[in-house]
């Protein structure tokens, strides 16, 4: 098996939960879509995290703000406050050296990894066709053009993505299938598929529960599991961060 998680945004809460959740099935590898930082109150302790327990790594949309501080001017106010602030913590940091190594390390384009079976995937961010930055949403019709190109840039017939928090998928000319919760597909060799694994540490489906996705051979599986909200929250407020940041935690959105 193989964990996918994505969106981690410094929720070191979410993030040890799924951890634990992952290592509880015997799972041994896991990829990591990107969003390492952003919105959350710990990434000081959230990125040595995921550099150590993750296999791959992807630049997610707030990384790529932390490394480049224009790229936050297109956020808005809470998550421009908080890249801001998460920037501040890495540079005070005794260990800031390694925390950028690690953070300029991350892919940023396209990538993929191959299963035990020797099937390969493709994983990304956002889209195929602009890693860091495109929102394939959930309300997409589905003979737009966005995903007929998306679809088209795929090298392999299964890409998983993250950056919208809403887990589910879409397959060509379908309209997105939201993942309910524990919610698995049977993936189909002639078929292709864009999956988005959810987000550990800020769902935005209405459903509070961090979420990853699990791949067992051509399974895939959502899981949901809950974790202590309101210390993640604790912390945001701790750090002086937008209300809004912690709010939203509990509302899932």
């Amino acid at each position: 098996m193989i964990a996918i998680i994505s969106d981690i945004h410094s929720n070191i809460h979410a993030l040890e939960v799924a951890l634990a959740d992952i290592q509880a099935q015997g799972v041994k590898r896991i990829m990591c879509l990107g969003d390492v930082v952003g919105y959350g109150g710990a990434p000081l302790e959230t990125i040595p995290k995921i550099k150590e327990s993750c296999e791959i790594v992807l630049l997610g949309n707030h990384d790529d703000a932390l490394l480049n501080s224009n790229m936050s001017l297109y956020f808005n106010e809470w998550a421009r406050a908080a890249i801001d602030w998460t920037r501040d913590q890495i540079d005070s940091s005794e260990r800031v050296e390694e925390l950028y190594d690690f953070m300029y390390s991350l892919r940023r384009e396209m990538s993929e990894f191959t299963d035990d079976d020797g099937n390969i995937f493709n994983i990304v961010h956002a889209s195929p066709r602009q890693p860091q930055t495109e929102y394939l949403l959930p309300n997409l019709a589905a003979d737009c053009e966005a995903l007929q190109s998306n679809f088209a840039a795929m090298k392999h017939h299964v890409c998983f993505y993250g950056h919208t928090h809403h887990p589910g998928y879409f397959n060509p000319g379908k309209e997105f299938v939201a993942a309910v919760e524990n919610d698995s597909i049977e993936l189909q060799d002639d078929k292709q598929y864009l999956i988005n694994v959810g987000s550990v540490g800020q769902p935005r489906d209405r459903n509070p529960e961090l979420c990853y996705a699990l791949l067992d051979g051509k399974r895939l599986s959502w899981r949901r599991v809950a974790y202590k909200i309101e210390a993640a929250q604790r912390l945001i407020l701790d750090a002086k961060l937008p209300d809004k940041l912690s709010l939203r935690l509990q509302m899932g959105r």
